[in-house]
């Protein structure tokens, strides 16, 4: 149960500083091979845009569980808190919806490059890999709004993380 509680709390944030990690050790060897070998190298490249990509959409599930994903919420801090939080909720309703729309169509997506089998130039892995980012990402989103609507019904206040430019 304690693994549990610990990857809730931190599976996004394991899995976005391994792929950061790899990203950046594997540009480093590229730019290594590329400057003092003379020796550029074909995968790294296109692995690391697909590390990028999972980053992406495994990003957009930490932005949710942490209340930071972008929102125009100028409104809802001159609103009485009641009011706030119902608005809250139907934004997290269409969120949720179009998370649905997305993941159907993501799962849509990987199937079909399942079912072809179509690999990657470089690395010869399975694209549908690399798509499943899509389907993933977006179920790990609609678990962290379900659990931010939980909270939220109980009283628990869902902290915004702040960010300034």
């Amino acid at each position: 149960m304690r693994y549990i509680s610990w990857l809730n709390k931190h599976l996004e944030e394991l899995l976005l500083g391994l792929s950061m990690l790899s990203f950046v050790f594997i540009m480093g060897l590229q730019v290594f091979m590329r400057y003092v070998m003379n020796n550029s190298l074909a995968w790294p490249e296109e692995l690391s845009r697909y590390i990028f990509i999972w980053f992406t959409f495994i990003g957009v599930s930490y932005a949710v569980k942490n209340n930071s994903h972008l929102r125009v919420d100028i409104i809802l801090n001159y609103l009485p808190k009641k009011l706030a939080r119902f608005f809250e909720l139907v934004g997290d309703i269409f969120f949720f919806a179009f998370s649905i729309v997305v993941l159907i169509a993501g799962i849509n997506v990987f199937n079909t490059f399942l079912g072809t089998m179509q690999t990657s130039p470089s690395l010869s892995i399975p694209l549908a890999v690399v798509y499943l980012s899509v389907p993933v990402g977006f179920a790990f989103t609609m678990v962290r709004l379900i659990q931010n609507n939980i909270k939220r019904f109980k009283g628990i206040e869902v902290e915004r993380e702040e960010t300034t430019l």
